[in-house]
């Protein structure tokens, strides 16, 4: 009787085992982006994105440690807004606004330049991240 206890408890938790475990690649947000894929959703392009293939790449100005963060930019086809992937942001995004002619966006604190082919991001007037 002692042996069937065993076996009937060994079953029992080999069995609730594979119920409790996390399936790999079932992490679909709302938007049906797989984070697990490296995708998020980038609300310009209105599609799932791996930020660390953005044509645009920034890199952390003042790292605190032995390695510096990335961001990333995506610009909608007029150009008039960038859309921003940074950690600073909390896993979101933040979208933000060219006013005038001058290669500029800003929102809530944020600024980003372009000169020289080079961007710039700015947390209130404090340099962020840059591109190479």
């Amino acid at each position: 009787m002692k042996n069937k206890n065993i076996l009937l408890g060994v079953l029992l938790l080999v069995s609730s085992y594979g119920y409790s475990q996390h399936i790999v690649g079932n992490d679909s947000d709302k938007h049906g982006c797989k984070a697990s894929a490296g995708y998020t959703y980038s609300t310009l392009k209105k599609e799932c994105i791996q930020v660390f293939n953005q044509e645009i790449q920034l890199t952390q100005t003042a790292p605190s440690g032995s390695s510096a963060w990335m961001a990333a930019v995506v610009l909608d086809a007029s150009k008039k807004k960038a859309e921003i992937f940074a950690k600073e942001l909390g896993g979101t995004s933040l979208i933000l606004i060219r006013k005038g002619k001058a290669e500029l966006w800003s929102k809530n604190g944020y600024e980003l330049s372009k000169a020289d082919s080079r961007y710039i991001l700015k947390k209130d007037g404090k340099e962020i991240y840059k591109s190479k």
